[in-house]
């Protein structure tokens, strides 16, 4: 290991300094299970950032990777505090309590969930969180944050039931290469509307689905095919193409500091090449791209029409927007959505300006880390658009 580390830092960061620093992470966590993905984050102060996740029994942790503009030995290793999570203000722990449930995946694999129930003498409207891309656990745990969290138990304390659950792929031991969109996201969203619907104290008949990011993408196609869906909420939906996407996210962290270096230009245009591989489907077998799927992985969300989903689905919709998300932008994919959705009476689409792709509030442009900072929850304003649309139906 020690071969790998820049000279500058070889001190700071020998083998029996990160050793100790892991092992004092396993003592507090338990044993790391596995590498859940890596994911790079950008160019800062002459630094390439990469952001590394792992499993753990107790849920990700992630960890941050530094290498020297053009570099690639490592010279800096950070372990972020996960910190104490605190509920927010418009958290009332008395007006719900919440029970542990199992939602089955496959024959071979339960999800874990956990169900927000408020205390009521009749049966409450119904809501299931589904994930966007990449393997998350059931409360999109981020350094002390927890977005589907705050989520889940802000409704909760409106009188909304709430199931959050693990993803297939973080919980599961899942070949990337062979899952189908459905696999991914479909089929265990319909499971857990399921699992929601036949508990007693929710009313089976008013069922949301709320689904964030790609998650919200799907969710046209997850309400087509559950059952009691009276409604269907996407936040920070991805309009354009995976393909565009990345390519266009990527761009706007090389070029935060207003300039593309010859190093950033070269790592532009290996995402351009990811991005051509996935339009092109050019794919090998057994292989992974971008750390979300093989070919059978693009080729199904190629055949989904998401825009058409969405506009012909026979309940109402409500679409959430940060405006500023630099993930999922106000100009490139919430334009698709409006001109899509634009003839359709029964859809409302809100943009609260000042918040991020995971709808915290921050200013200026929006960066990653801005994801972990403390005290960050989801915003309040949120929490009640959503709240007001399942009431209305």
């Amino acid at each position: 290991m020690d071969e790998r580390i820049a000279e500058e830092v070889s001190v700071q960061l020998d083998s029996a300094v990160i050793d100790s620093a892991w092992n004092d992470l396993e003592i507090q966590r338990g044993e790391a299970e596995d590498i859940l993905s890596a994911q790079y984050e950008g160019l800062f102060d002459g630094f390439e950032v990469v952001t590394v996740t792992a499993r753990f029994p107790d849920g990700p942790q992630e960890f941050i990777v530094e290498f020297r503009e053009g570099e690639r030995d490592v010279a800096g290793f950070f372990i972020p505090p996960m910190g104490d999570w605190s509920a927010p203000e418009y958290v009332d722990e008395e007006a719900f309590f919440e029970e542990e449930v199992a939602v089955s995946a496959s024959d071979s694999c339960t999800l874990g969930g956990t169900l927000s129930i408020p205390e009521a003498d009749d049966p409450v409207p119904g809501v299931v969180i589904v994930h966007g891309n990449g393997p998350i656990d059931r409360d999109l745990m981020t350094g002390p944050n927890r977005p589907y969290k705050e989520l889940a138990q802000g409704l909760a304390s409106q009188g909304i039931a709430v199931l959050r659950y693990d993803k297939r792929t973080f919980a599961c031991d899942v070949d990337l290469a062979e899952l189908t969109i459905d696999e991914v996201v479909t089929d265990d969203a319909v499971a857990a509307l399921d699992t929601l619907q036949a508990h007693e104290a929710v009313a089976d008949d008013h069922l949301v689905v709320a689904g964030h990011s790609f998650g919200g993408t799907v969710a046209p196609r997850i309400a087509e095919r559950a059952d009691g869906v009276a409604g269907s909420v996407m936040l920070a939906p991805l309009g354009r193409s995976i393909a565009d996407a990345i390519v266009a996210q990527q761009e706007y962290l090389l070029t935060l500091d207003g300039e593309l270096t010859d190093d950033e230009a070269e790592l532009l245009e290996e995402v351009e090449a990811i991005a051509e591989q996935i339009r092109t489907l050019e794919i090998e077998d057994g292989e992974v791209v971008n750390n979300l799927g093989g070919r059978p992985y693009y080729e199904s969300v190629a055949e989904y029409d998401h825009t058409a989903a969405a506009a012909e689905l026979a309940v109402p919709q409500l679409l959430v927007q940060g405006g500023r998300d630099y993930q999922v932008t106000v100009e490139d994919d919430l334009e698709i959505w409006r001109e899509v959705l634009d003839e359709r009476d029964d859809v409302e689409i809100t943009v609260f300006e000042g918040l991020n792709h995971r709808f915290q509030p921050g200013e200026g442009d929006s960066v990653p880390a801005e994801y972990s900072e403390p005290g960050s929850p989801v915003a309040h304003d949120v929490i009640d658009e959503i709240r007001s649309f399942v009431d209305s139906l």
